[in-house]
């Protein structure tokens, strides 16, 4: 019961990035602790689901090492795995706690 995927989103690259992106075996990566600018709500294009997905602000984001797009939003994950895009503008990067 597989459904295969067709469309302008290039799965492959962003399974590739997800498994660069996580932790190595036998030592822990250390990742700079970023989230969405603001408070309320907001809602972000997730490219796999092709649908809005509505995001409170202040969730805490890791950004998946992949370059923005055209329109300058980053490839990101939760901490619940949702992949949604966001703003380059809307990403605050706190450092490391």
């Amino acid at each position: 019961m597989s459904k295969e995927l067709t469309g302008s989103v290039d799965v492959q690259s962003y399974v590739d990035a997800l498994l660069k992106a996580g932790p190595s075996k036998g030592k822990k990566d250390v990742v700079p602790y970023q989230m969405v600018s603001g408070s309320g709500n907001a809602y972000y294009i997730a490219p796999l689901l092709k649908r809005m997905v509505r995001i409170p602000r202040g969730t805490e984001i890791y950004v998946l090492p992949m370059d923005a797009d055209e329109q300058g939003r980053y490839h990101v994950v939760d901490l619940t795995g949702r992949y949604f895009m966001v703003p380059g503008d809307e990403i605050i990067d706190l450092g490391f706690n």
